[in-house]
């Protein structure tokens, strides 16, 4: 069984700001333990394109850990941003490198433009975790797993807000 959730705000900052706070984001958080940029480019299109691999800590507690067969103390992500400069639009997405065997995160987000305040940042994301091939256990562990994602994102658009206020 797959688990999803789906995180909605709205900055009332304009996009480029918004994702360079989420970029300054990694330095505030304590969770995170490394961030490594292993590739920018611009293709044929104009798309300005980053690859970091994030290493944070293992969010969940020891005892459920060694249960779904992970039992690492951190967990290394991929993060890829896409930017479409002109059309002022800012693609990410996550995934897992650690655990791949036992268990998928994905996490899409999207900063673009408010309709009515193009000052403004819409930004979206959807993330759904998959621990199936674990049985009984993986469906436990995907609940678990997915209200930490949604704690996370909640968390990551405070610490946003508040590199952006400070400025």
């Amino acid at each position: 069984m797959v688990l999803g959730y789906s995180v909605s705000h709205l900055f009332q900052f304009p996009v480029e700001k918004v994702v360079k706070a989420h970029c300054k984001s990694y330095n505030e958080r304590k969770d995170v333990l490394e961030v490594k940029q292993v590739e920018n480019d611009n293709d044929v299109q104009g798309l300005e394109y980053f690859k970091w691999f994030i290493t944070t800590l293992n969010p969940l507690p020891s005892i459920i850990r060694k249960m779904g067969r992970m039992d690492e103390p951190n967990i290394q992500i991929e993060e890829e941003l896409w930017i479409d400069s002109p059309g002022r639009r800012h693609w990410l997405r996550q995934q897992n490198v650690s655990f791949t065997d036992n268990m998928t995160i994905q996490r899409n987000s999207t900063f673009v433009p408010d309709s009515h305040n193009p000052e403004w940042t819409c930004f979206e994301q959807a993330g759904a975790v998959d621990m199936g091939n674990l049985g009984f256990i993986g469906k436990a562990l995907e609940l678990l797993y997915k209200n930490v994602m949604e704690t996370d994102v909640r968390q990551q658009i405070a610490l946003i807000e508040g590199i952006l206020d400070n400025k």
